[in-house]
């Protein structure tokens, strides 16, 4: 009997890793399962049983398991059923959500990361992300999806609070928040940071870096109306290409010829300035042969009336210097604005160094602003004209009665066209990206002010060293002991040992923490210790979120709205969570599917 018990136990055990092996690969990529039937050797039995059937083609195995067991109806246990696979589905996930939880307490403090967005059946899925220290290293893990939570930050930190608290996490450990820039997130009266920050003072508000350099480049874009005006060129541009195949191969063709096949038109996006960086590249690499086909087109008394008045159109638009002007401006700034903006959603980034990018950002624009001849030149080679189509206006009349103190009746000062495009049009898109820029700092001053002199902590002198100790030590005062400012003396001193070590790609305060506990002097330096990993728990971004919903978008898309709730959480997150999804053990699930699938009466 005993021999025969270990037989089952091991055959069920080979079928469940099979199970599980599929399920993971389905999982993992976001395909779906099931099928029209359940029938083995159906070609309509979806891609869980599919797969099976092709590996049963090379596994004996598995090959007498299907020939035995399947298409038997009731009575015969298979385990090929969709049931089987959903109870698989929800163990794997709980194991991975066990397994982030576990490594969130064991690192003891954690930010926390939350957005919205409408899923495939229109109701709104609230995604929760953590940031902690996984060993040495800073990490983001999504954990569930929350639906119709409401879109006021008291029902969102509400949703927030009751899964923390059913998950066995404590909001009293946060150190950090990150959330995009809409008021029921970041108000400070009833929104939810501030909610949050109600109930434990340390969960330090850190708006969404990312989002908020979208909201420069997107303010930028709307100071005036010359730069809509252009920004509605270049929509146009995609617009005329993408609505006829004809035209859209004859100018592929032509951009082949000069090897510039990436160069063309591209659509234009209020959230994503990656595409907007984009098309205003193809614009001015494509923009001679963008020309000829509008000039072709435009003569051609074979295409309708309304396409030959819209290339021609388009056309005088381009051969404008003041688009020649914006399209190398733009492109100059947004390539800029999307090689920081790819920087600062990386998960591994950290507060001072994405300070650092937005101020380098900053005084990159402001060299801009005495550049305008530069960019006239290069507008002149695209368009080739020097002269300006911008019309004068009227000058106003100064009313008298109105402004009794003003004795002079001199009138408005005329402006010559090329003035008037700088300072009306230039001046006011530069200027904006600035004052923005500026202002979005600003809201990350409180936290520098804690944090910042970090970046240059090794070449601080010792009463530096005092004074931010014990500011921080100040502010966290339940963390950090009163011999903090002592130790961060004599830690200086000891890490100056180990600078020569410290790799290219590694930020001071990664090679820091890493040090600590290479040298194996946390005991020595705790305190630093704690700050350190306080410092790196602190989330930027929400960017982690934004994939999530990625994830969700290809999970539950048109053809499997009627995927339930905790079907979407777990499948999403053996999507995200792919590198712990491969780290359990099969024997683990194995043993907890066989738990509940146990017939026997205990007496």
């Amino acid at each position: 009997m005993q021999k025969q018990i270990e037989e089952l136990t091991s055959y069920g055990q080979n079928l469940v890793k099979r199970l599980l092996s599929v399920i993971i690969l389905l999982a993992e990529r976001g395909l779906a399962f099931r099928g029209d039937d359940q029938n083995i050797g159906s070609p309509h039995n979806g891609n869980y049983l599919g797969i099976l059937e092709t590996v049963s083609e090379y596994d004996p195995f598995l090959a007498q398991h299907i020939q035995t067991k399947a298409n038997k109806g009731k009575g015969c246990t298979s385990y090929l059923s969709t049931n089987v696979c959903e109870e698989l589905i929800q163990i794997t996930g709980k194991k991975i959500l066990e397994v982030v939880i576990n490594h969130v307490k064991r690192a003891k403090y954690y930010s926390v990361s939350v957005d919205s967005s409408e899923d495939a059946s229109h109701i709104d899925q609230l995604t929760v992300v953590l940031r902690y220290l996984e060993g040495n290293q800073p990490v983001e893990r999504f954990l569930t999806f929350l639906p119709s939570t409401g879109h006021k930050g008291e029902e969102m930190s509400n949703a927030l609070l009751t899964f923390l608290n059913d998950v066995g996490l404590t909001i009293q450990e946060c150190r950090g928040q990150s959330y995009d820039n809409a008021s029921n997130m970041s108000g400070h009266y009833k929104g939810m940071q501030a909610r949050i920050v109600s109930l434990n003072k340390y969960a330090k508000y850190i708006p969404c870096f990312a989002h908020s350099l979208n909201l420069v480049g997107k303010d930028a874009a709307n100071s005036c109306s010359e730069a809509v005006t252009f920004f509605d060129f270049v929509q146009a541009l995609y617009v005329f290409f993408s609505g006829s195949t004809r035209r859209y191969k004859k100018l592929k063709d032509k951009l082949d010829e000069k090897g510039l096949s990436v160069s063309m038109p591209k659509s234009l996006s209020d959230t994503r300035w990656s595409c907007r960086a984009d098309a205003c590249q193809a614009l001015v690499h494509g923009y001679e042969s963008i020309r000829d086909i509008f000039l072709e087109v435009s003569a051609n008394c074979e295409e309708k009336s309304e396409c030959r008045n819209t290339a021609k159109g388009l056309l005088n638009q381009m051969s404008k210097l003041e688009t020649g002007i914006f399209a190398e401006f733009w492109n100059t700034v947004l390539q800029r604005f999307n090689s920081s903006s790819k920087t600062l959603q990386t998960t591994q980034l950290n507060l001072n160094s994405a300070v650092g990018v937005l101020k380098s950002l900053k005084d990159f624009i402001n060299e801009q602003r005495n550049k305008f001849d530069v960019f006239e030149e290069a507008g002149n080679c695209l368009t080739e004209t020097e002269e300006y189509t911008m019309e004068h206006r009227r000058l106003q009349r100064r009313n008298v009665r109105q402004q009794p103190l003003d004795y002079g009746h001199s009138k408005e000062a005329q402006l010559m066209p090329k003035e008037t495009f700088y300072t009306k049009a230039f001046l006011p898109c530069v200027d904006k990206l600035l004052v923005c820029l500026e202002h979005r700092l600003g809201a990350y001053s409180e936290v520098c002010d804690l944090f910042g002199f970090f970046i240059n902590f090794p070449a601080m002198d010792c009463d530096s060293i005092k004074i931010a100790a014990e500011t921080l030590s100040a502010f966290y005062k339940h963390d950090l002991g009163t011999t903090f400012a002592d130790e961060l003396t004599q830690f200086q001193s000891f890490i100056s040992l180990f600078l020569r070590e410290k790799p290219e790609n590694c930020s001071i305060e990664q090679f820091m923490y890493n040090t600590i506990f290479e040298k194996d002097v946390r005991d020595t330096f705790p305190n630093t210790e704690i700050a350190l990993k306080i410092y790196l728990t602190l989330m930027i971004t929400n960017c982690s979120g934004e994939r999530s919903f990625s994830k969700m978008k290809r999970i539950k898309n048109l053809q499997r709205t009627t995927m339930s709730q905790s079907r979407l959480t777990k499948l999403s997150m053996m999507s995200a969570e792919s590198d712990i999804l491969r780290s359990i053990d099969f024997t683990d699930i194995t043993k907890i599917f066989a738990a509940q699938k146990a017939r026997r009466l205990i007496i």
